[in-house]
Order: structure tokens, then C-alpha cells, then sequence
């Protein structure tokens, strides 16, 4: 077993992220059971069929840049499998299609 020490350590985080990425699908099978189970619809057909297509940046104002910082912000201190609806995060001009 000697020979294989060097082995241990990525051994190790290996078994700590698969754990984690176990609780990961854990909570997001949980999440979904609750949408599932959901009485209500999450989005309507209206929101669920609607494409916005927002013109291209070419200068960032001020405005969206406080956007994208909250965002931002707001993506780094949330769980992945945690949904965010980005409508108040997106520019104030775009074009419905």
C-alpha cells in the first residue's frame, strides 16, 4: 500500500466531489418534484412561447452596468441548481421578435 500514497490525495477530493455533486442532484431532483407537484404553472404559456431578442451592446450604460453587477453578485451567492429570473437584470431596450 506504500506504492500508492501519492495516489490518496486525488483519491480523497475525487470522493468529495462526487458526494458533492450527489447532494447537487439530490436538491435539484427535490426542486423539481416541488415544480412538478406544483399547482400552478412556474411560467405561463405566453412567458414559455415569448422570444426576446435584446439589441447588441455597443456601448453599456451606466444603468445595465449596475444591472450585470447585481446579477453578478446575485449568481455568485446562489446554489447552481438554484433558478433566477433575469428579467429585472436586462436591458431596458429590447426588441420583441
Amino acid at each position: 500500500m506504500a506504492n500508492f500514497d501519492w495516489l490518496r490525495g486525488a483519491f480523497d477530493n475525487f470522493i468529495v466531489a462526487i458526494s458533492n455533486y450527489t447532494g447537487y442532484l439530490q436538491c435539484h431532483h427535490n426542486v423539481t418534484a416541488v415544480n412538478y407537484a406544483s399547482e400552478s404553472p412556474i411560467r405561463s404559456i405566453d412567458q414559455a412561447t415569448t422570444i426576446k431578442v435584446h439589441k447588441c451592446n455597443i456601448w453599456v450604460t451606466p444603468i445595465d452596468k449596475t444591472k450585470y453587477y447585481r446579477l453578478e453578485q446575485l449568481l455568485s451567492n446562489l446554489p447552481p441548481w438554484k433558478p433566477v429570473d433575469i428579467e429585472e437584470y436586462l436591458p431596458n431596450d429590447p426588441v420583441y421578435a
